[in-house]
């Protein structure tokens, strides 16, 4: 068996960094981080193959944080989740390449499909 894939999970409530990286730290390496600086500074020295994003948090939006970790020439998929979705909000995800943006409560089976898709055609030969 491989080495496992590496979550990102940056959202500044508690509640939600608990309920997912207990739902995905038996599949993949999670990490987490409950603010954006914090989470900027574990991105950007290590390698993850997927960051799950929070958009609204207090100090820099999750939009911010992606459009800086990709101008640090961070390749990992994107995904966002917000409490308050918007076609803005989607529209932005969308220009940063993100896999997909969404709303909270989030479905986790589904969230589970997306990642898992994710990191297949990630690890899938060219």
């Amino acid at each position: 068996m491989g080495t496992r894939k590496r979550i990102l999970i940056v959202d500044d409530e508690p509640r939600i960094l608990d309920i997912l990286n207990e739902f995905f730290r038996t599949r993949y390496e999670v990490v987490t981080a409950s603010n954006p600086a914090q989470g900027m500074f574990i991105a950007s020295h290590r390698r993850f193959d997927v960051i799950l994003l929070d958009i609204n948090m207090p100090g820099m939006s999750g939009l911010e944080m992606a459009a800086a970790i990709r101008a640090h020439g961070n390749t990992a998929a994107i995904l966002f989740m917000t409490g308050y979705p918007s076609r803005q909000h989607a529209d932005e995800a969308r220009k940063l390449g993100a896999v997909a943006c969404l709303d909270k409560p989030t479905n986790l089976l589904h969230l589970d499909e997306l990642i898992s898709r994710t990191t297949h055609r990630q690890s899938a030969p060219s």
